[in-house]
This record gives C-alpha cells, sequence and structure tokens, in this order.
C-alpha cells in the first residue's frame, strides 16, 4: 500500500528543479552554448550588442581547465575573442592579439564573469514559478528580481568598456522574466531570460533589453581542451591583460 501512495504522489516541481541544478552543478566536464543580446532603445534604433559564446570545461585532479570562444556583433565592429586557462596560465587571443599569463584559479574565479557571462539560479531565487511537463523535461516559468541578474549586465558593460566607443554610465536592470528546461535526464538544459534595463548616461537615460539564453551541450561527453601554438603567446603579467 505505501508503494502504491508513494507511486501516485504528485511530483514536487521545485524539487525536480533543485536536483537538477544539484546535477548539472555535479558535471566533471561539459559544453554550453551562450547567447546574450543587448539592444539600446529596442523601440527606436535599436542599437545591438551581441555575444555568440562557446564555454568548454573539464575538471581534473590538477584543477580546472576552461576554454571560451566568443563571437562579438558590436556596431560597425565584428570581432573574436578566445581564451583558455590550463595548467596554471591564462592564454587570451583577442583579435588575433596574443597573451599568456601565469594565474591562480582564485583570481580567474575572480575575474571570470568578465569573460564568461554564467548564471545558476536557485529556486529561492524564482519568483512566481509555473511549471508543466514536456515531452523531454519539464519547463518552468518564473520572474527574477532585478539584483539577481545583474551579472549579466555587468559583463555587457565590461566589455563595452574595452571594446566599444559608447560606454554608459550606468545600467539599471529591472525585474524579469524567464524560462529554464529540466532535460529529461535531470538536467539543466536550457536557462532563457529577459531583463529590461535603463541606460543612464549623464543626464540621458535610455530604455534597453538584455537576453540571454545558455544551452548545455551533450552532458557527460568527453571534453578535450588544448591550446594551439603556445610559444605564439607572448608572456605579461596579469596586470598587463587587455582587462
Amino acid at each position: 500500500m505505501l508503494l502504491l501512495l508513494t507511486s501516485c504522489q504528485e511530483v514536487d516541481p521545485r524539487a525536480v528543479y533543485t536536483q537538477a541544478q544539484k546535477k548539472t552543478a555535479a558535471l566533471s566536464q561539459g559544453e554550453q552554448k551562450i547567447d546574450l543580446s543587448f539592444v539600446l532603445d529596442p523601440e527606436g534604433e535599436a542599437v545591438t550588442y551581441q555575444w555568440e559564446m562557446t564555454a568548454r570545461f573539464v575538471q581534473k585532479e590538477k584543477g580546472i581547465e576552461l576554454e571560451v570562444q566568443s563571437d562579438n556583433h558590436f556596431p560597425k565592429r565584428d570581432f573574436t575573442s578566445g581564451s583558455i586557462y590550463q595548467n596554471g596560465i591564462f592564454y587570451v587571443n583577442d583579435n588575433g592579439k596574443k597573451y599568456q599569463a601565469e594565474m591562480e584559479y582564485s583570481v580567474l574565479d575572480q575575474r571570470i564573469s568578465r569573460i564568461y557571462p554564467d548564471i545558476t539560479l536557485s529556486v529561492s531565487q524564482l519568483d512566481e514559478i509555473q511549471s508543466s511537463k514536456k515531452e523531454n523535461g519539464m519547463l518552468f516559468r518564473f520572474s527574477v528580481a532585478a539584483d539577481e541578474v545583474q551579472i549579466l549586465t555587468d559583463f555587457a558593460i565590461s566589455q563595452m568598456q574595452n571594446f566599444a566607443n559608447y560606454v554608459p554610465t550606468d545600467v539599471k536592470p529591472q525585474k524579469g522574466t524567464g524560462e529554464i528546461l529540466v532535460s529529461g535526464d535531470s538536467y539543466i538544459q536550457t536557462t532563457s531570460l529577459n531583463i529590461p534595463c535603463v541606460i543612464v548616461n549623464g543626464d540621458e537615460t535610455i530604455d534597453a533589453v538584455l537576453t540571454y539564453q545558455n544551452e548545455l551541450v551533450s552532458p557527460g561527453s568527453s571534453i578535450q581542451i588544448k591550446v594551439e601554438d603556445p610559444e605564439s603567446y607572448p608572456a605579461v603579467s596579469i596586470w598587463d591583460l587587455p582587462w
């Protein structure tokens, strides 16, 4: 009788989400596709800054390896950026200009949001949650407070400061909405966010919107990270890196 009752109980969506988050965080290697778009004045001239990224990581006994490749599309400028962290060395290739610097992972961890706009939202950070079962898992729709997504606007502004001519005084994210798909094998498969923002530039304010999508690709697949021709990266100190 106990077995029968247990099998008929409703699945708690919050428990499903929390378990998927734990399982995803426990991956020792993986690949993510990240698309981030920051549109200024979406109802007017619609100036767009866009990042299309592939991030790959491997956790080994000797430490973590990380690779981030990014195609960046800014007004009147497209460029590529690549970073690899391996064996305590950080390699950077910004549009063909190369650097390498010795770096403790703890230092990289403090700087990581400048190159890698990853965000993890616990169930306690999600408001107005609605869930629905799908063929391939469970879909969560929710709202999220501005301060929970600040890391994404900080990333956009950091990139604009280093690679664009237009640098606003401040960006204020507003309450956003999102969707998270938990796959049938209990991973966080996709995270999508839509975040209205207000750009402050001196006495001027401009509406903006930031959209974000993060897709986990083939969890459990083997990942190999390799620096091609490491000797071609001139050695500098971490203070001489471009950001």
